[in-house]
């Protein structure tokens, strides 16, 4: 764990120095998914993870934290965070709840609360808990979200054309 947070730290001075060397207007820190690591996908996974889930949640969320107000320091930041495989609320390899039922939603709440007495000039953005691309009748297709998971292939009839 210490190496890991040596390395965020050295991360965050070198990105320091890319935004002092910046002429930035806005910034934009994003959370492109698996912020962490779920115990419910796999038998193995509460042997493989360093950190239980609740200390994954608050180590995520204070470098986090970190990385959002140094980068503020520079120009305003947008905060974006989007729901992940890693991150989904599960029961074995099944998500439960909402789409949004996620730990990485969850941080990006957390912070916002966080902010509401920083005073930051920080916006937080996380995609509704419905999304409107989604049908009624499918309940949690994994390509509607910009994940790891990669889109269905479409299948094609005997013309070449899509069925």
């Amino acid at each position: 764990m210490t190496e890991l947070l040596e390395r965020l730290e050295a991360k965050r001075q070198a990105l320091t120095s890319y935004l002092s060397d910046s002429n930035l207007n806005h910034v934009v820190v994003a959370d492109v998914g698996d912020i962490l690591e779920g115990f419910e996908n796999t038998g193995q996974q509460p042997f493989t993870n360093g950190l239980s889930l609740m200390d994954q949640v608050e180590v995520a969320a204070t470098e986090f934290w970190k990385t959002i107000r140094l980068c503020e320091s520079f120009a305003p930041v947008d905060v974006l965070s989007i729901p992940s495989n890693h991150c989904q609320w599960r029961r074995k390899k099944n998500q439960l709840g909402k789409p949004t039922d996620d730990w990485g939603i969850h941080i990006n709440k957390i912070l916002e609360a966080r902010n509401e007495d920083a005073k930051l000039d920080v916006t937080f953005h996380r995609p509704d808990d419905w999304p409107r691309c989604w049908s009624s009748t499918s309940v949690t297709p994994s390509w509607a979200w910009p994940t790891a998971t990669k889109p269905p292939t479409p299948t094609r009839s005997r013309t070449g054309g899509p069925r």
